[in-house]
C-alpha cells in the first residue's frame, strides 16, 4: 500500500506570474439578461466572438437547449460550465425579445490564447531537480481537444538522472451524457544505476467511455468511467544481476472508476472538491504479462481562506497485489 499526501500551495513566483498573464480565468457576466426574459422558453441561440471554438460544442457545454424555460439557475450553471472549460477570457449572456415575441439568448465570448509554452523547474524536499519545458495547446479544432508535450531532465539526489519526453493528446467527444476519450503518451528515460546506463521506453494508449448521472443529492453529476489501457515497457539492455532491475513487458488492463468532480474556477483560483475511486485489473488474456489488481482512492480539495488565498490539498491511497 502507498499513501501520498501533497501540499499544492507552493508555486514559483515567476511561473505564477506567467500563468496569470497568459491564462487568467474568464470574467463572466449575466448583466445583459433582461428580467422580463426569465420564465420564457428559449427560441434561438446566437453565438459571437468565437474564432476557434465551434458553436455546436460551445452550446453543448452550456447544456441549454431550444424550448427550455430560461431560469437564473440554468444561466448560472451554464456560465460556470463555460468558465470551467478555461478556454475563454470573457463570457457574457444577453437576451433579446424579437418583434414576434421570440426570445434569443446571445452568448458572447472572447477566447484566450490557444497555446502556452513555459519553462519547467521543480525541486522536491529530497533534492531531486527537474528542468525542461512544457508546451500546452488548447481547444484544437475548436472542440476542447488538447495537446500536451513535456520534455524534461531529472537529476536525482542519489546520482541517477533521466531524460523524459511525454506526449499526450486528449480527444473528448461531447455527446451527453456519454463522453469518449483517447490518450497516448511516450516516455523515454535514460537511467544511470551503479555505472550501468539503460534506456527505458514506455508507450501507453488508452480508450475510455464515461457516463454522467445527475442526482438530486449532488450539485455535480456522478461520473462512471470505464477504460482499456495498453502499456508496453522496453529496456534497451538487460540489467546486470547486481543492479535492482526495472521490469520490461506489457501491462494491459481494464479500469472502472466512479468520479465526483465538483471543482470549479472563479476569477483567480479554483474551489471545490474532487473524489475518485477506481479499480484497475490486468489480464493475461488481454496481453498483460500477468494478472494484477490495483485499487486507487483520490481526494483533491481547493478551499478558499479569504479573498486571495487558498488551501489546496491532495490525498492518494493505492493498494495492489
Amino acid at each position: 500500500m502507498r499513501i501520498r499526501i501533497t501540499n499544492l500551495c507552493h508555486r514559483w513566483l515567476w511561473l505564477w506570474l506567467c500563468c496569470a498573464l497568459l491564462s487568467q480565468p474568464a470574467q463572466a457576466s449575466l448583466a445583459g439578461v433582461g428580467a422580463n426574459a426569465i420564465g420564457l422558453p428559449i427560441d434561438q441561440f446566437r453565438v459571437s466572438g468565437n474564432i476557434r471554438t465551434q458553436e455546436k460544442y460551445l452550446l453543448k457545454w452550456t447544456e441549454l437547449r431550444i424550448g427550455q424555460i430560461l431560469t437564473l439557475d440554468a444561466l448560472k450553471y451554464a456560465l460556470q460550465e463555460l468558465r470551467d472549460k478555461d478556454l475563454f477570457k470573457t463570457i457574457q449572456f444577453q437576451t433579446e425579445r424579437l418583434e414576434n415575441g421570440e426570445l434569443t439568448l446571445h452568448i458572447i465570448v472572447e477566447e484566450r490564447r490557444s497555446w502556452l509554452l513555459l519553462p519547467r523547474i521543480d525541486r522536491n524536499s529530497e533534492g531531486d531537480i527537474k528542468t525542461g519545458f512544457r508546451l500546452r495547446m488548447y481547444n484544437l479544432q475548436g472542440a476542447d481537444r488538447s495537446l500536451d508535450v513535456l520534455a524534461q531532465q531529472e537529476q536525482e539526489a542519489n546520482g541517477d538522472d533521466s531524460d523524459q519526453l511525454r506526449v499526450s493528446y486528449v480527444l473528448p467527444l461531447y455527446e451527453k451524457p456519454y463522453d469518449l476519450g483517447w490518450q497516448y503518451f511516450r516516455v523515454v528515460e535514460n537511467t544511470l544505476r551503479e555505472d550501468f546506463e539503460n534506456i527505458e521506453t514506455v508507450n501507453y494508449f488508452s480508450f475510455g467511455v464515461s457516463r454522467d448521472w445527475h442526482l438530486k443529492a449532488f450539485s455535480t453529476p456522478l461520473t462512471l468511467a470505464t477504460a482499456i489501457a495498453f502499456e508496453d515497457r522496453d529496456l534497451d539492455e538487460p540489467y546486470p544481476d547486481s543492479v535492482e532491475a526495472r521490469e520490461a513487458g506489457s501491462y494491459n488492463r481494464l479500469r472502472l472508476a466512479l468520479i465526483y468532480d465538483d471543482v470549479h474556477r472563479e476569477r483567480y483560483r479554483r474551489f471545490g472538491n474532487y473524489y475518485a475511486f477506481s479499480i484497475s485489473q490486468g489480464f493475461e488474456w488481454l496481453g498483460s504479462d500477468y494478472d494484477s489488481t490495483v485499487f486507487d482512492f483520490e481526494i483533491n480539495g481547493f478551499k478558499r481562506l479569504n479573498l486571495f488565498d487558498n488551501f489546496n490539498y491532495r490525498l492518494v491511497v493505492e493498494v495492489s497485489n
